[in-house]
């Protein structure tokens, strides 16, 4: 029962802290893009190079976002067409290394975050988009340590509004995005 009042304590505590800024980290981070390809199904890529801010108020009901991806450590999972992805009728990783998200419009249902709508950048252009939010969760491991947040949302995007063009009629132009960040405290 002790036990039991405890935890309630601490989780109410770390629920009631005020907006924080969290540092993403990379290591526990990623974007996995799915696309449906004509005679193979479903193909997964990932890229795990993420770094970035989160500022997230639960109590304020509000949030920001800014995350880059270096687009250049897109890997292919189960194929080794790694070089096709990165190429120039894809994600041309050479001429655009980079893409960007950043948000300041985190929509609440209740207390429950919903969707986070904001500026995404690919091959140097930028389209307002919204994800929507699947999981916000604040966890401290320890008594002292860093509070942790984990962020996961979705959307489907189509490749044409970013000039992704390769491969038409083999590759599905909608393309499955989830966005896996871990980020650690920084205030």
């Amino acid at each position: 029962m002790l036990l039991g009042l405890a935890a309630l304590c601490y989780r109410s505590r770390l629920e009631a802290q005020p907006s924080t800024r969290y540092k993403i980290d990379a290591s526990g981070s990623k974007v996995r893009l799915i696309v449906r390809v004509i005679g193979m199904g479903e193909v997964a890529c990932e890229m795990n190079a993420i770094e970035g801010e989160i500022n997230y108020d639960p109590v304020g009901l509000s949030g920001s976002t800014q995350v880059q991806i270096d687009t250049a450590s897109l890997r292919m999972i189960d194929l080794p067409l790694t070089w096709l992805a990165q190429s120039r009728e894809f994600l041309d990783t050479k001429r655009f290394p980079q893409a960007t998200f950043v948000s300041s419009d985190l929509q609440f249902d209740g207390d429950a975050p919903l969707t986070i709508t904001g500026a995404l950048t690919i091959k140097g252009i930028t389209r307002r988009k919204r994800f929507e939010v699947k999981r916000i969760q604040r966890e401290q491991a320890a008594q002292g340590s860093k509070v942790r947040l984990l962020v996961e949302a979705s959307r489907r995007l189509s490749r044409r509004h970013f000039d992704i063009f390769g491969l038409p009629g083999l590759v599905d132009d909608l393309v499955q995005v989830d966005l896996v960040l871990s980020a650690d405290a920084i205030n």
